[in-house]
């Protein structure tokens, strides 16, 4: 099961992309926001230890500051 953390942080990137840059579709929107797709979205925001707490399983907590990710570092950020 995602965890709260997760789920809450998702809805907030779409609504964010959705108000900056609106589209009618959700095909059209996938298009336009592809890393959305991508698993490690949110360790631009988050380790993997708090994506997998306990607490993020309960409640959602604000993000840190961004943190490194070699993957995000090559292009996705």
């Amino acid at each position: 099961m995602p965890s709260m953390r997760s789920a809450v942080a998702f809805l907030a990137a779409i609504a964010e992309r959705q108000a900056h840059n609106p589209v009618a579709t959700w095909d059209e929107f996938v298009a336009r926001n592809p890393e959305l797709a991508d698993k490690t979205f949110l360790l631009r925001w988050y380790t993997s230890e708090e994506l997998n707490s306990d607490l993020a399983r309960r409640t959602f907590l604000l993000p840190r500051p961004p943190v490194s990710c070699p993957s995000l570092d090559q292009g996705l950020r």
